[in-house]
C-alpha cells in the first residue's frame, strides 16, 4: 500500500492515530529505502493515493529547489502530468502573505497562470489559485521570512488548514529528513535553543498540524539515536509509550540498553507498519577490478591536477604558519 503507516485494523491510507501526547497526532510513516530505490516516485505514490481519497493540499519538503522540478516529474510518470502542471507550486517564488484569494485582512497572492498567460483551472472553479495542490517547499524556505510576524512556515500552515490547522488532514513529507537532525528537546517536546532553525521548523509545524499524514523520507535518517528527535509521529516516546516523559528518557534508555535497543525498536516500527527500508538487490552482480583502462592523455590530466593540489596545499600551509 502506498498510505503511510498501514496498520492491522485500518485500511490502507487511513493509518492509526496513535495518541503520542495530549492532544491526539496522528502517527507517522519513516520512508527508509537506500539510494536508487526511488523514493521520489514513492512520495509521488503517496500524493496520488491521497488525491484520490479526497485530500487535496499536501505539502512536500526538501534540500532543494531543483528538486521541485524533480517532484513534477514523478507526479507527471504516475499519470497525473497535468496536475503536476498546474497544481504544483514552489513556495519560495510565491509572494509572502495569505496565498487564499477570499482571505480579509492579510495579503493576497498573486494570480497564478498556467502556459502563456492562461487562467488555470482552479481560477475558473473557485476564483483561488492555490484551493487544493502539492505545496513543494525547501527547509531553507521554511525559515525565511519578511518580517517577525511575516514568516513562509505561517504561511504554509494557514495554506494547509486556514483557521482550523488541527484539522488538515492532507501529507506533510519531509524528503532527506536528516536536515532536521540537529534538534534538542525539552521535556514538553518543544526544541531548545541549541536546535537549528531547521528542525525548530520542521518540529513546529508537526506540532500545529496534528492530524496531518508525516512522512519521514531519507535513506541517512538514523545514523544516531539523537538525530531522532524531529521523528515525534514514529510513537517511539510520549504519552501512551514506555517512554512517557518524552526524547530524554527515550534517549536515557537506549544508552542504558545499548545498541541492542535500536534494533528492537526498528524491529517494533516494522511490526506496526511505520517503517520500510528497502535497497537495491546485487544478487548476480560480479565485480572485477581493472586496472591500466586510461590513456596518456588521462594520466597528464590527473598528474596536472594532483601537482596543483599539491602545490596549493604546500603554499596554504606556509601561509598558515
Amino acid at each position: 500500500a502506498l498510505s503511510p503507516c498501514p496498520t492491522s485494523g485500518s485500511s490502507a491510507g487511513e493509518p492509526v492515530a496513535r495518541k503520542l501526547d495530549p492532544p491526539s497526532y496522528r502517527a507517522g510513516f519513516l520512508l527508509g529505502d537506500g539510494a536508487g530505490m526511488g523514493k521520489g516516485r514513492t512520495l509521488a505514490g503517496f500524493v496520488v493515493e491521497n488525491i484520490a481519497r479526497g485530500r487535496n493540499k499536501h505539502v512536500w519538503v526538501s534540500v532543494s529547489s531543483d528538486l521541485y522540478e524533480d517532484a513534477k516529474r514523478d507526479l507527471s510518470d504516475l499519470g497525473m502530468e497535468t496536475y503536476a502542471e498546474q497544481n504544483c507550486f514552489n513556495l519560495g517564488k510565491l509572494p509572502y502573505g495569505s496565498l487564499s484569494s477570499s482571505a480579509k485582512g492579510k495579503g493576497k497572492g498573486k494570480k497564478a497562470k498556467g502556459k502563456k498567460g492562461k487562467k488555470r483551472k482552479n481560477d475558473e472553479i473557485n476564483g483561488d489559485p492555490y484551493a487544493e495542490g502539492v505545496m513543494f517547499s525547501t527547509y531553507s524556505t521554511l525559515v525565511a521570512k519578511k518580517s517577525a510576524s511575516n514568516t513562509r512556515l505561517e504561511q504554509l500552515i494557514q495554506w494547509c488548514g486556514g483557521d482550523k490547522p488541527e484539522e488538515f488532514d492532507g501529507l506533510i513529507m519531509f524528503d532527506e529528513c536528516h536536515k532536521a537532525k540537529t534538534v534538542e528537546l525539552d521535556a514538553q517536546g518543544n526544541p531548545t535553543k541549541k536546535s537549528t532553525q531547521t528542525a525548530k521548523a520542521v518540529v513546529e509545524l508537526q506540532n500545529r498540524l496534528p492530524r496531518a499524514r508525516v512522512v519521514y523520507c531519507s535513506a541517512t535518517s538514523v545514523s544516531e539515536p539523537k538525530n531522532l528527535g524531529f521523528m515525534s509521529r514514529l510513537g517511539l516516546w510520549g504519552y501512551g509509550t514506555e517512554h512517557p516523559m518524552g526524547f530524554s528518557q527515550f534517549l536515557d534508555g537506549i544508552k542504558h540498553l545499548g545498541t541492542g535497543a535500536m534494533e528492537l525498536h526498528a524491529m517494533h516500527l516494522k511490526s506496526v507498519g511505520a517503517i520500510v527500508a528497502r535497497t537495491l538487490s546485487y544478487e548476480a552482480c560480479e565485480f572485477a577490478l581493472i586496472e591500466d583502462v586510461s590513456d596518456d592523455s588521462v594520466r597528464k590530466i590527473y598528474n596536472d591536477a594532483a601537482n596543483l593540489w599539491i602545490d596549493l596545499h604546500s603554499q596554504l600551509a606556509d601561509r598558515c604558519e
